[in-house]
């Protein structure tokens, strides 16, 4: 499976993480800056029909931030961008 992920819109602060076909459920992410400090952590129980995700974080200050989305088929690693 394939995760995207971007904010949305420009300037807000929503992180948008899309899963494509893949039927996930379980997820834990997490958001770190990049100096791996952590600035939000959550766990999603199940993906919507249309498999699209909104993280509702707060106060992000624009920067490089990773964000790791990880599921019982494996993990992976996002870089996103907040300006």
């Amino acid at each position: 499976c394939t995760v995207s992920a971007g904010t949305f819109p420009a300037g807000s602060q929503q992180i948008g993480l899309y899963f494509g076909a893949c039927p996930l459920t379980d997820l834990s992410v997490a958001l770190f800056d990049a100096n791996g400090a952590l600035h939000h952590r959550e766990s999603i129980a199940a993906v919507s029909e249309n498999n699209w995700y909104s993280l509702r974080v707060s106060a992000l200050s624009p920067g490089i931030y990773f964000l790791k989305v990880q599921a019982a088929e494996g993990s992976q690693t996002l870089k996103v961008i907040v300006i």
